[in-house]
């Protein structure tokens, strides 16, 4: 049986995560508050209503730039 599990993270502002991958796809949907995601190569801001898709094995991190901030999120 295939599920859609989602996960949701608060987090306050200022607050970061090392940059990081994982060995599946995820998907970020920012709910509340403003992120800073980035990658090797770009980053940007994206707001609540707004969403990211970061494949496979991509490094990246994330920053809480206004918050709080609540992001709903899924590996697949």
């Amino acid at each position: 049986e295939d599920t859609m599990d989602y996960f949701l993270g608060s987090r306050p502002t200022g607050a970061t995560t090392d940059m990081h991958s994982h060995e599946t796809n995820t998907f970020h949907q920012i709910l509340n508050g403003t992120v800073r995601i980035t990658g090797q190569d770009r980053s940007q801001e994206l707001s609540a209503g707004d969403w990211a898709y970061i494949p496979a094995d991509v490094e990246y991190m994330l920053e809480a730039c206004e918050g709080p901030i609540v992001i709903r999120y899924r590996h697949f």
